[in-house]
């Protein structure tokens, strides 16, 4: 069975901070593979615990959902995360204020990649030597930037650019950002999933030289780490790095690894079968056809009596024919009650 995806991924504490508030997990479930990373917030005890929370949350979540599609699994699990974070937070004093950012992606089974995120942790892709930012920062610069107050390189060095605009457990109702239409990657691509650690300290031209030596995954990690260590390393720094290393479709969907289940092995069907079937199919055909050729000659008797009735029809009775005016309908569209799933920047 060929592989689809190679994945490697790393946290470390940086160079100033005794601590890790950083979480980041994967899971396999029934719809593919769920890859999480967590920036928690709120002190030593309270961000660490918001970011480990919120991660098995969404883990958990994303491993009951049955029904669900992936948009709206993605936001339901965000959702019971900050549920559970913002519950934690109003029940215990000590972690008053606590809460996290998140990026949670989902390669589907059919190599469909889902991404929601909230905060400032995000997600890239690189392909063909291309990086490109797939989230958007819910974050005071970002909002800055888009109204025009700032430039791209101003984001870099603003005072607040560590401020952000949404995250998991700080309020009662979360708001988060979900890609309606599936992401489809190709051998060769890849995705890196990272906290604010490690973009605060190398920017993204630093991140594509860095991405475009290529090696494997692990060795990538490595050097991205390595870089925002070298540049102060003023935070803790999460990476996961998704490749895919094969785009094949056997039977009609993608496999994950590790496989989700044990190949099937085909059922060859003996000769004798097939030439028993053969013989069925043919005395069925020749049935068929001597009914049709029995009720053809039946049914000319009874089209001439039919022709001689409709003769007789008078006017009268045709004018109260029912009629279809142009504009009745069959069905109302309104009545069918259609609902479409949108998941949308709650702005």
């Amino acid at each position: 069975m060929e592989k689809q995806i190679s994945y490697f991924s790393q946290t470390d504490v940086g160079k100033t901070r005794d601590h890790n508030e950083d979480c980041i997990g994967d899971r396999i479930i029934s719809k593919g593979h769920v890859f999480v990373v967590c920036d928690g917030m709120g002190g030593h005890i309270g961000g660490e615990k918001a970011s480990i929370l919120a991660r098995d949350s969404i883990l958990d979540h994303c491993e009951r959902s049955k029904g669900e599609n992936p948009v709206q699994m993605i936001h339901e699990a965000i959702k019971f995360a900050n549920t559970q974070v913002h519950g934690f937070s109003t029940t215990n004093i000590d972690y008053a204020g606590m809460g996290t950012t998140c990026v949670v992606v989902l390669v589907t089974n059919e190599n469909q990649t889902f991404i929601g995120h909230v905060g400032d942790s995000r997600c890239y892709m690189h392909s063909n030597s291309d990086l490109t930012k797939l989230t958007k920062d819910h974050s005071y610069v970002q909002f800055l930037f888009d109204t025009g107050e700032i430039n791209e390189d101003e984001m870099e060095t603003h005072p607040n650019k560590n401020q952000i605009l949404r995250a998991i457990g700080t309020n009662e109702i979360v708001k988060p950002e979900i890609c309606l239409d599936p992401i489809i990657m190709h051998s060769g691509d890849s995705l890196i999933i990272c906290s604010d650690g490690l973009t605060g300290m190398v920017n993204d031209r630093g991140l594509k030289k860095i991405l475009d030596v290529g090696g494997s995954a692990e060795d990538r990690v490595t050097r991205l780490i390595d870089a925002a260590n070298r540049n102060g390393g003023k935070d803790n720094i999460s990476v996961i790095i998704v490749d895919w290393i094969s785009n094949r479709v056997d039977h009609g969907s993608t496999k994950l690894i590790p496989p989700l289940g044990r190949p099937s092995k085909k059922r060859e069907f003996p000769l004798k079968f097939l030439v028993f079937f053969g013989i069925v199919l043919i005395l069925i055909a020749a049935t068929i056809i001597g009914l049709q050729i029995f009720f053809n000659n039946e049914e000319v008797d009874i089209v001439d009596q039919a022709l001689n009735d409709t003769c007789n029809t008078n006017s009268s009775e045709v004018s109260n024919m029912p009629v279809l005016e142009a504009n009745d309908s069959i069905m109302n569209e309104d009545s069918l009650n259609l609902k479409t799933v949108k998941v949308l920047d709650e702005e």
